[in-house]
């Protein structure tokens, strides 16, 4: 018992300082300490950790030119000689950079909080662990460093003959020369050589694009293997999901999953830090054996650039049990059972076949859709419809004869070309844009006083409205996936939006960020914050001839009236500094005349398109005027706003039973949604 309790006592006072003392049986014992010294062949150890194959070795070194801001890096090999050079344009290095890099361990690229710093030229550094100059000797017998900053060369040439060892003293030697910055290592008397063991020029070539998928899409940075540029993989087939997420510890995470059309080598899950691979897996999407072929076909390109942490000493994978690697697997997992729902709906297995054998089918039934909506042209008692292989004549994917009564869809190439169909849902709904424009396009071509453009459009828009007339989701809507990453023309044609009103809405940040790219969701949340309203694009091209100019001055007027225009004109940009506005359908007819009138024309003195906004909304009409002046606006609809008003609002403003105007369209727009 008494022995058990010395022992306590012992343990208790571990941790004091050397002059800290212990009685124990009435004598003083001085506490002795460890130090935890670092081994001279350490480096040696830490080498063949790292060096888990040549390409991965070759990849340290190609991970520091991208470090050091180079624009352009060259890898060459030859087997004869037996030779490897890695040459940069990047800013060199002097002999204060030379320490650091050979310095193992405590990289100076990685700041006090764990996280990887920027370089000067404002990339976040790759390397992290301090271990390039360890590879070296696991490549080669030899090697020479040339090294140029600000016009002071430095030369370093080490030759292997025994382990590495953290005395080893490496000579190099300085002076001045007139040359640009750029680094070019050269490795001799290699220990490793294409067709012998595991290494070939094209799997060193596969290795990099897929390692550095990130950094062959930047516009200045490029990596060429024996004089040929790694491209990134072009996708152009497969449909894109959008996989951004957050979490408590996995942080920010972006990236994209391609569903392919068959099985592909790059199938599986690539976890990028930092613009590098960290893992390229598909085992963390589950075991499960019904979906084995399915994992053949996706591919997730994901960036977690806030679980550096996470990483393993080799860079070649995550902790397992890391709760942040933990959390982004979860993730995953929920957006490719999304995926495989979605695959099971629009399997595309066999559907170039089954939509060949079914599109007359779907066409006629598209037909019957558009009389059964009063569209004039299909309301004969019999339209013939012809596919034809042909290219589309000025972009329309098909053209209406009234005389011959037929309407001719060209399968020669675009969104009807059977080849390229990814699902019979998407080609359905390319078949309906088809008979939309074709008929659009008959319209205006019988209205000689017209532009033929604006025309098009205009007629295209009407019989997008008669078609969606007394529905509050559009015909189109249904085949858009939340996560999908869509083309604007995409959208365009499956919404029945315009590509030109969708090129706006994109470039005023309507969808939250300026891209050719846009997810489902973003689509669906504009499409649903401003319903029942118009873009000020088409509104623009309805009212006006010139659309480029009239656009431009709508919106620098718009940008200068601010707050007046509400609620009547309303900005639904991400961006404060960018314009996307959107016109109140329920108004238009009295807009267009406002903005069509002298004193709204910023040109004359009378200017004061303020002023005119501001009377506008001002006035107080009777619910009978209000539906009179609007557009698609029933009387029961106007009494269900004020209804809403009095039992959600604080009600609508009245005065001698007239209601003000402004208040009513505010309650309106709350009513749909457009204000939260």
């Amino acid at each position: 018992m008494h022995a058990q309790l010395d022992d306590r006592k012992k343990l208790a006072s571990i941790g004091r300082k050397d002059s800290d003392t212990i009685k124990i049986s009435n004598s003083k014992k001085k506490i002795e300490h460890l130090s935890r010294e670092i081994g001279d062949n350490l480096p040696e150890q830490v080498s063949r950790l790292v060096m888990r194959d040549v390409n991965s070795g070759i990849l340290e070194l190609v991970a520091n030119a991208y470090d050091a801001d180079a624009k352009r890096v060259e890898v060459q090999y030859s087997s004869q000689p037996s030779k490897l050079i890695i040459s940069d344009d990047g800013r060199g290095m002097d002999t204060k950079d030379l320490k650091a890099f050979y310095r193992v361990g405590d990289s100076n690229k990685i700041g006090s909080d764990g996280q990887p710093m920027k370089s000067a030229g404002g990339r976040t550094y790759l390397g992290s662990f301090g271990v390039a100059t360890l590879v070296l000797k696991s490549l080669a017998q030899r090697y020479t460093l040339k090294t140029v900053k600000d016009g002071l060369e430095t030369l370093v040439h080490e030759e292997f003959s025994k382990q590495l060892s953290s005395q080893d003293k490496i000579p190099y030697k300085t002076h001045r020369v007139t040359e640009e910055n750029g680094t070019i290592l050269t490795l001799e008397d290699l220990k490793f050589e294409e067709g012998k063991g595991s290494f070939t020029l094209q799997g060193l070539r596969t290795k990099i694009q897929s390692s550095f998928r990130k950094l062959t899409r930047l516009p200045d940075f490029s990596i060429y293997v024996n004089g040929e540029k790694m491209e990134p993989a072009v996708m152009n087939k497969a449909v894109q999901f959008d996989i951004s997420g957050s979490g408590k510890n996995m942080g920010d995470i972006k990236g994209t999953a391609y569903l392919t059309q068959t099985k592909t080598e790059l199938a599986g899950v690539h976890v990028s830090v930092n613009g590098r691979t960290i893992t390229s897996n598909e085992s963390v999407l589950g075991d499960s054996s019904a979906s084995l072929g399915l994992k053949k076909r996706v591919i997730f390109d994901v960036d977690a650039n806030d679980m550096s942490k996470a990483v393993l000493f080799d860079r070649g994978a995550f902790r397992q049990d890391d709760p942040a690697y933990l959390e982004l697997v979860n993730h995953l997992k929920r957006v490719y059972r999304e995926i495989r729902r979605y695959d099971e709906n629009n399997s595309s297995r066999g559907i170039v076949e089954r939509v060949a054998n079914d599109k007359e089918r779907m066409a006629e039934e598209i037909r019957q859709r558009l009389k059964g909506k009063g569209i004039e042209e299909m309301r004969k008692d019999s339209v013939e419809i012809e596919f034809a292989r042909a290219e589309p004549r000025d972009g329309i994917p098909g053209y209406y004869d009234p005389k011959k009564g037929k309407l001719v869809l060209y399968e020669g190439s675009g969104p009807l070309e059977l080849e390229s169909v990814v699902s019979k849902s998407s080609y359905e709904h390319a078949l309906f844009q088809a008979f939309v424009e074709a008929i659009a396009m008959h319209r205006s071509q019988q209205k000689a006083d017209k532009d033929t453009l604006d025309s098009f459009l205009e007629e295209r828009a009407d019989i997008i409205r008669q078609l969606n007339s007394g529905r509050t989701v559009n015909l189109e809507d249904k085949a858009i996936h939340p996560r999908i990453l869509y083309n604007l023309s995409d959208l365009s044609q499956l919404s029945g939006i315009g590509l030109g009103a969708m090129r706006y809405i994109a470039k005023g940040h309507g969808f939250a960020k300026n891209d050719e790219k846009v997810t489902g969701e973003q689509f669906l949340q504009v499409k649903n914050a401003t319903n029942g309203m118009v873009n000020l694009h088409d509104f623009t091209s309805e009212t006006f001839d010139n659309l480029p100019q009239a656009l431009t001055r709508l919106t620098e007027i718009f940008n200068v009236v601010g707050n007046w225009a509400h609620p009547f004109v309303r900005n639904y940009s991400s961006d404060q500094k960018e314009s996307c506005y959107f016109v109140e359908g329920t108004a238009i007819p009295s807009l267009k005349k406002i903005v069509k009138a002298d004193s709204f024309n910023r040109h004359l003195e009378k200017y004061d398109p303020a002023g005119m906004l501001k009377s506008f909304g001002s006035r107080y009409l009777h619910i009978n005027k209000i539906v009179s002046e609007s557009k698609n606006l029933s009387m029961s609809e106007a009494r269900k706003v004020i209804d809403y008003a009095n039992k959600k609002l604080s009600g609508i403003d009245q005065q001698n039973s007239k209601y003000s105007y402004r208040e009513f369209v505010q309650a309106l727009q709350y009513m749909r949604g457009n204000i939260k």
